[in-house]
């Protein structure tokens, strides 16, 4: 059949004109007097793990790694010459000795032990990789020893073109530890500064826990001020700590009590040595600084022999006490004597992280058991137990039937990959309603679910998309989910594995990955009550009101790779003054991420809504995340 020219056109003109009607379409219809659920604060807390340097060397502001020489290479047999992140250093030409050695160090097992070989030259230990500000204050210390030490040591600060930043001598070393200090001001900024131990004379030094830490790092609780200043833009309503994986093996008891008494410890599950120098007062401390609750995680002896389940169930009621009892209590004692007189009254207590491989079953008798034991004690404390990983549910769901009745929350960890950051929300959804009805059945209906790890595995826009899509889940199940701790929360970025975190750091600078920047921004604009809405199909949208439900929120994800236009209409239980307010975030490409040289290549934009009426039109972009803000008139 033969078409005019002219018909053609017009026939592609209509079905342009359709598609385009189709699509302007969609309608995302607001029931402000219908409310579905409330929203915790929780949902938007975070976890903290000691885990690719999230810790030591990261927001724990200690500069110096290895401080105590404990992190060795064995791998050539026996004890090596020096310790890892530490280098040799001379400046002479003797014959000089070094060994790590384990007998008589300050603390823990080891200590670094130089040889001199007497005449005028130096010889010592270097660690490069210092961060120093102009203008700001330093304070540090170092350990020594001697034996048969005829001469003199120092310690020297040096610039990225070997200038001396600063030098100080120590003379008189005993064959007793003895801690000599030192501070300093520098007067320029060095990104890549050099610490050098060094002594001259014969006889032999002993070196352990060296320190150094900024002023401003101490004001701040001993944390790195501008990786502080991260957490608390998005502001956590709790943390959980110590793990994870790693409060599995933690034994809380080695990191309390002055810093050079602690016993560091080997993080057996992220390969890291731990010096200890955040334990439960500094996480306490560090939660009380950004206004979070703490969740904390005890180590019920999974990893151990049954016969010592005792010692555990004792453990986990001395940090309870330690934590939540009075001054005059064995445990308050200890705390009051660390510095801190008054309790903690920590309610949140978790028992144990991912205890899959036992079996729900016999993870079900450990519940029972320790929950008889802290309840006895402290009946008030809401307790969490380990619950299914990823969209699998039977874990969660036999430990509901069999210990429901011994905890009030149930622990869940999930990891998307990457590319379901559209589907992957809902799909998870699934799993919650199907464990709420394990509860439903169960002899403890009043059981909430706790999301306590979850992420996408990337730092890409995608991770940003699944972020603001699983959140918007959460809101939406406010009865049932009462709290979320995604991971991770910090990495240097030179580690290797878990390339998800939402502040990603090196030694001075930090940017925030697209999950940082849309949790953030839903929690800039958080609002208790979710109210009933009919969303298009393709978007995942969220609408909540404040307590005094003069501010209507619109969150929404368009998860697709094209915009959407969408009729938004509002009945008068909301009527709608003419302003209001929208932020986008969105990114030119999947792909696209912030780094160190450009941390704000994603980030929120905000514009003015004007003219509107209880109905108007807006268009989501593709691939975006959108917050409207509208206020009752």
């Amino acid at each position: 059949m033969y078409w005019p020219s002219g018909c053609v056109l017009l026939l592609a003109f209509a079905l342009c004109w359709l598609v385009q009607e189709a699509r302007s379409a969609e309608q995302l219809r607001i029931y402000p007097g219908t409310r579905i659920a409330t929203v915790h604060p929780h949902v938007y807390g975070h976890f903290l793990e000691p885990i690719e340097h999230s810790v030591v060397d990261g927001l724990f502001a200690e500069q110096v790694r290895n401080r105590s020489f404990e992190d060795l290479d064995t791998s050539g047999g026996g004890l090596p010459a020096i310790a890892k992140t530490w280098e040799q250093c001379a400046e002479g030409a003797g014959k000089v000795a070094y060994r790590i050695i384990d007998s008589n160090p300050l603390n823990t097992a080891h200590c670094q032990e130089i040889a001199l070989p007497g005449g005028n030259g130096w010889y010592g230990l270097r660690q490069p990789r210092f961060y120093l500000k102009a203008g700001e204050g330093y304070q540090g210390s170092l350990w020594l020893r001697g034996e048969g030490l005829r001469g003199r040591a120092r310690i020297k600060f040096l610039s990225e073109k070997g200038i001396v930043i600063y030098s100080k001598p120590f003379q008189q070393i005993t064959a007793d530890w003895t801690e000599y200090s030192f501070s300093f001001r520098p007067r320029g900024t060095h990104f890549q500064a050099t610490l050098i131990i060094e002594a001259q004379g014969t006889g032999r030094l002993y070196v352990d826990q060296v320190s150094l830490m900024s002023d401003a790092a101490r004001r701040n609780g001993g944390f790195r001020p501008d990786l502080l200043a991260a957490i608390k833009g998005l502001r956590p309503p709790v943390i959980r700590w110590p793990g994870g994986c790693f409060a599995e093996h933690y034994r809380w008891k080695r990191g309390i009590g002055p810093q050079h008494q602690r016993l560091g410890f080997w993080n057996v599950t992220w390969g890291e040595w731990d010096d200890a120098g955040l334990g439960t007062d500094e996480f306490l401390r560090l939660c009380k600084n950004v206004g979070a609750e703490p969740l904390m995680v005890l180590n019920c002896g999974t990893h151990d022999a049954p016969e010592y389940v005792d010692q555990y169930v004792q453990e986990a009621l001395d940090w309870i006490e330690y934590c939540n009892s009075a001054p005059d209590t064995p445990m308050g004692k200890l705390r009051a004597r660390n510095g801190h007189l008054q309790p903690y009254h920590i309610k949140h207590w978790e028992l144990d992280n991912e205890t899959w491989r036992l079996g729900p079953d016999n993870y079900a008798k450990l519940v029972e058991k320790f929950s008889r034991a802290i309840r006895a004690r402290y009946p008030e404390l809401i307790l969490y137990a380990c619950g299914s990983g990823g969209y699998e549910t039977g874990f969660s769901n036999r430990v509901i039937e069999l210990a429901g009745q011994y905890f009030d929350r149930i622990s869940i960890h999930h990891y998307e990959p990457p590319d379901n950051f559209a589907a992957g929300p809902a799909r998870y959804e699934a799993s919650w309603l199907d464990t709420a009805e394990a509860i439903r059945k169960s002899r403890n209906p009043k059981i909430l679910i706790a999301v306590t790890e979850w992420n996408a595995m990337c730092v890409d826009w995608r991770t940003g998309l699944y972020a603001a899509g699983l959140l918007n889940t959460m809101e939406r199940n406010g009865n049932l989910v009462k709290m979320g701790n995604p991971a991770l929360l910090l990495r240097l970025v030179t580690a290797t594995q878990w390339e998800n975190a939402f502040i990603n750091m090196d030694n001075y600078r930090w940017y925030p990955a697209p999950n940082y920047v849309v949790m953030r921004l839903f929690r800039e604009h958080f609002a208790p009550s979710v109210i009933r809405c009919e969303a298009p199909k393709e978007m995942n949208v969220v609408t909540t009101l404040s307590e005094d439900r003069q501010t209507l929120m619109i969150k929404a994800v368009n998860p697709t790779d094209h915009p959407i236009e969408t009729e938004i209409m509002t009945n008068r239980a909301f009527p709608i003054t003419g302003q209001g307010q929208c932020i986008v975030v969105t990114a030119p490409s999947l792909s696209a991420r912030n780094t160190l040289e450009e941390p704000r290549a994603i980030a929120p934009v905000k514009s003015r809504l004007s003219k509107l009426g209880q109905t108007f039109l807006h268009t989501f972009p593709a691939y975006s995340v959108s917050v409207i803000t509208l206020h009752r008139s």
